[in-house]
């Protein structure tokens, strides 16, 4: 009988040190969190503003090319909050990101007196039914700048067009889609006559892939008006040392059907 007693104590005594063991221990020193993510998030950011040479983009993508070198105007004309310095690596990321592009617009570093601003979540042409905020944001800026062009291309739903509006004068706005022409102002100009699209615009309801149009069209038209982002990497960049921004779009650019008539 004295054995077990013996034992019952034994087995107590191991169970209390097992349970009361680490709550004696000194705890082990730990960094608070605050501090060091702050300067994990510094270093970063850091990283990602750090001036870089130009990086080719355009492929699936919407973006403006714009004469200037004053991003701040931009962000001001654009009515954008929130912003982060950003380089052509980071913000070329964020905006071909499937989590971040939905909502992020990468404004570059000026490349010979042209600033491009990128990003899905831009303005574009849109079919009857929705607002046409497009048209709207391309005369805002052509008030305040001297050229302002815009590119689209989305083969995936067969949505490609371009506009430009110089000296505060709308030259050329065209879009068009799986449903046809969908927007059209201003005379076909040389650039697009000389890239053999003489005969888009009498293609009436055919659509982008009957017309036979392409990514590469885009580009063309780019190159010509201005700069081709496809062959930015290949660019000799006049300012040395830029830095863009990566902003978060603002909500009332996102596309909003037409009310319908009470």
């Amino acid at each position: 009988m004295v054995w077990v007693l013996g034992a019952m104590v034994v087995v107590t005594v191991a169970l209390a040190a097992f349970v009361l063991l680490p709550l004696t221990r000194p705890r082990m020193f730990r960094p608070k969190a605050g501090p060091l993510n702050a300067a994990l998030a510094q270093r970063i950011n850091t990283a990602r503003a750090k001036p870089d040479a130009p990086i080719s983009f355009g492929y699936r993508m919407a973006w403006f090319a714009i004469r200037t070198r004053d991003q701040q105007r931009l962000v001001n004309v654009l009515h954008i909050k929130e912003s982060r310095p950003a380089n052509w690596q980071s913000g070329i990321r964020a905006i071909y990101d499937d989590a971040q592009g939905e909502n992020r617009v990468f404004i570059s570093p000026p490349v010979n007196g042209w600033t491009f601003v990128a990003g899905l979540p831009l303005p574009y042409p849109m079919a009857d039914g929705f607002v046409d905020k497009w048209t709207p944001m391309m005369l805002a800026l052509g008030a305040e700048f001297m050229d302002v062009q815009f590119f689209v291309s989305f083969p995936s739903v067969d949505l490609y067009g371009w506009g430009r509006v110089t000296n505060n004068r709308v030259v050329r706005l065209f879009a068009i889609s799986d449903e046809g022409v969908i927007r059209k102002r201003g005379r076909m100009t040389k650039e697009e006559r000389a890239i053999g699209l003489r005969a888009i615009e009498a293609e009436g309801d055919a659509g982008a892939e009957q017309a036979g149009l392409t990514e590469d069209h885009v580009m063309q038209i780019a190159g010509r008006w201005g700069l081709d982002p496809t062959r930015l990497a290949d660019v000799v960049v006049d300012e040395a040392g830029e830095r863009g921004l990566v902003c978060t779009a603002p909500r009332y650019w996102r596309p909003a059907r037409l009310k319908s008539a009470a």
